[in-house]
């Protein structure tokens, strides 16, 4: 795996350039939830971004020169980041090991450790002409869609665009959520971001 991804790197010329010295966010695409199962197999290793795949991409981006690099999606869980992720068996050790304590993780549901939210405008926007979304992402020096190519009911595909629509949080647009934002929700977005494809 490491090996593929590093030829596919080595052609998209000036990824290492752009990554050096540089703090990378990797929005990856684990989806709503870790502890459904398609046919007894679970849910992170048929639909998600595998595990691997994510840590091999790390160690590249590590050994091109990256400060740091932050995993991130928004995951319907309340416990800490590297509890929610180790749910998809991405294991915070086993990142850090072939990263050189160069990896984190961040449940991007709500504000998690930033004091506000980031505002992204959308010119011409359909939907909205502004989201605010969790500060990691646009505090990055480089964001990387790392998505696992699927069908989607609403979007056809998922691809590196449909993968952010991951982003608005759900403390903010959750279907959870009753008249007012709440840092407490868990719930996933359909209302705001799959009924608008339609």
């Amino acid at each position: 795996v490491r090996h593929a991804l590093a030829v596919m790197l080595d052609r998209l010329d000036g990824v290492r350039r752009s990554v050096k010295r540089r703090r990378v966010v990797v929005k990856v695409n684990l989806v709503n939830t870790s502890e459904a199962d398609m046919t007894g197999v679970p849910l992170w290793l048929s639909v998600t971004v595998h595990p691997i795949v994510a840590m091999a991409l790390g160690s590249l981006l590590v050994r091109a020169g990256a400060l740091e690099v932050v995993f991130c999606d928004q995951l319907p869980f309340r416990c800490s980041d590297e509890e929610a992720f180790a749910g998809y068996g991405f294991k915070l050790e086993e990142f850090n090991a072939v990263m050189e304590g160069r990896a984190r993780f961040e449940n991007t549901r709500n504000r998690g450790r930033h004091r506000d939210y980031a505002i992204v405008k959308v010119p011409n926007g359909e939907l909205a002409t502004t989201w605010e979304v969790n500060r990691t992402y646009v505090d990055a020096d480089v964001l990387i869609s790392l998505t696992k190519l699927k069908s989607h009911v609403s979007g056809g595909i998922t691809g590196g665009m449909k993968n952010l629509f991951g982003l608005p949080p759900s403390s903010l647009y959750g279907d959870d959520l009753q008249n007012e934002p709440s840092e407490a929700a868990v719930g996933y977005r359909s209302n705001t971001m799959h009924t608008c494809t339609h």
